[in-house]
């Protein structure tokens, strides 16, 4: 189970509504400057393992950050929006070797990052906090 791959291949799955709009421009644990945006930039906040009194139950409850960059803000939140109504519904759907049992929308805010080179210039992002629980997919 490759939680952060499995998770890749299902938000930018070709059939939902976060591909159009941006592609493979999406990446783990980096924000790359000259890409074109809209972009989605992916960081892990944390990974349990849930443990019950025989030892591990199997479960694995990351805690994701999406940072949808844009332009505008109009932007950023129409990216957010696609993103929360493609995974939001979700529940036992699997991807690769993992099996998402529940994809959570914690919190959600916006902010602005000034570009280099420009201080005019800025990237506008919508941040969304999501918790999941996941298991490794039955091997049969």
């Amino acid at each position: 189970m490759n939680i952060e791959e499995d998770f890749l291949a299902l938000l930018i799955d070709p059939a939902g509504p976060v591909f159009p709009i941006v592609a493979d421009r999406v990446s783990w644990a980096e924000l790359p400057q000259a890409r074109q945006r809209p972009l989605i930039s992916l960081w892990n906040i944390t990974r349990d393992s849930q443990r019950v009194m025989e030892g591990p139950s199997g479960l694995v409850m990351p805690y994701v950050q999406i940072d949808c960059w844009a332009d505008s803000a109009a932007g950023a939140k129409a990216l957010a929006d696609a993103v929360t109504a493609w995974l939001e519904p979700m529940q036992f759907v699997e991807r690769g070797g993992t099996v998402f049992q529940g994809i959570f929308f914690e919190s959600r805010n916006d902010g602005r990052e000034p570009a280099s080179g420009s201080p005019a210039a800025r990237y506008v992002r919508t941040r969304l906090d999501v918790s999941m629980t996941c298991s490794a997919a039955d091997p049969s």
